[in-house]
């Protein structure tokens, strides 16, 4: 019964033109349940959101080992953490689910349901991952759209005090207008978890350099890590090299790789015109692929967010990979956009069979010269029982809307 339910919901029959619109946000296509296969934002302020857990203001654990409890508490701190930079809930464009255990989706899935109703529908992606909360079952993160507000060029980082977490950590960043830099995971090897952290970061601090850009411009960090029991090392050489700032929203997931992490990050640049949406770079002193970019550059204001799409779980890796590519490439056609304006990718995989065949088929699709910066992660699941992969992916349109 839950597998039926999963596809109707995360994929659902969504041919159709889109169901709900704002000023500045478009969603393309009907989820069957509330969630949206895509979402196209336009002109509009970002709220990045640090990734919530189930955790009271002192970050005790709250909800015990009830999933149904747990994620309300967390959605809760949501909405509270959006109220405090003038968000709804009907503002959010992508959520991202974290779920240590796939027993959890279902009573994930009916409170998102109960949630969001039929007005709001963000784009959804699901992955299964170890929790660096003792006890949790599942974390959120999410992407919000405003109207601009304020005539500013600085993100703007805010720590809320009805929240649990870190003192230092920022739980949302608010992008100003302008151009959006995609930065591919970057890695570098070590010894332990912290001693990762500390050179990834500074080979990412080299890449922002060399845009010209800083640490106050970095919207969103997401690391790809391993153990998760030791994620506290990689948030305490965040805190340290961010230094006197507060740290951007900061969200992981265990992945199983031979280096203890790898970061990618969500950076703001000032606008910049050009007759291209999306920009691809490699940077010189890093190896350069056809299938990703080391980073991205969009312009025009316009972000289109897809949801995490799923195969028949009646297929083989093969098959799912290659039903996931075809409902995205179809999925880019009705957002306006196409495989050669991709922006970034997120490959979740739950197996070697399903990497494998990911590897295979972007060459036969991607513009070598237009691959998407990106990050591949080996993980336990994709949030589903029978589900060997979910991409998401963030796209520019093919022309300035």
């Amino acid at each position: 019964m839950l597998s039926r339910m999963v596809l109707a919901i995360v994929i659902g029959p969504f041919f159709s033109d889109a169901s709900y619109s704002d000023d500045h946000i478009r969603v393309i296509g009907d989820g069957g349940g509330g969630f949206a296969p895509a979402v196209v934002v336009s002109d509009a302020e970002l709220i990045h959101t640090t990734q919530l857990f189930p955790i009271s203001q002192d970050s005790e654990l709250i909800g015990g080992g009830d999933p149904a409890t747990q994620i309300d508490r967390v959605m809760n701190d949501l909405v509270n953490v959006l109220a405090a930079c003038d968000a709804r809930p009907e503002d959010i464009v992508k959520l991202n689910v974290y779920l240590a255990d796939e027993s959890a989706s279902e009573a994930t899935l009916t409170s998102l349901k109960r949630q969001f109703g039929d007005h709001s529908r963000p784009a959804v992606t699901f992955v299964t991952t170890k929790l660096p909360v003792e006890g949790a079952l599942i974390a959120v993160d999410a992407v919000a759209a405003r109207t601009p507000q304020a005539d500013s060029n600085q993100v703007e980082r805010r720590h809320v005090d009805t929240s649990g977490g870190r003192d230092k950590l920022a739980h949302v960043s608010v992008v100003p207008q302008g151009d959006v830099i995609f930065i591919s995971g970057q890695a570098e090897p070590a010894d332990n978890l912290e001693e990762a952290t500390q050179k990834t970061l500074a080979g990412l601090a080299r890449t922002l350099e060399h845009l010209d850009l800083d640490l106050d411009d970095v919207a969103q960090v997401k690391c790809f890590l391993q153990p998760m029991s030791d994620a506290d090392a990689a948030y305490r050489a965040a805190e340290e090299f961010f230094g006197d700032q507060l740290v951007p929203p900061i969200s992981c997931v265990e992945w199983i790789s031979s280096y203890p992490n790898e970061i990618e990050m969500v950076v703001h640049a000032p606008a910049t015109e050009s007759s291209e949406t999306v920009d691809y770079a490699w940077l010189p002193w890093l190896s350069e692929s056809p299938v990703y970019c080391r980073l991205t550059r969009v312009r025009g204001g316009t972000l289109i967010y897809t949801s995490g799409f799923f195969g028949d779980m009646r297929s083989n890796e093969s098959e799912q990979v290659a039903d996931v590519f075809g409902q995205l490439q179809r999925t880019l056609e009705l957002g306006g956009s196409d495989l050669r304006h991709m922006a970034k990718a997120t490959y979740y995989v739950s197996n070697e069979e399903a990497s494998g065949r990911v590897n295979e088929i972007r060459p036969t699709l991607y513009d070598p010269q237009r691959p998407p910066a990106a990050s591949k992660a080996l993980v336990y699941g994709v949030g589903f029982p029978g589900r060997h992969v979910t991409i998401d992916m963030i796209a520019a349109p093919t022309a300035g809307e």
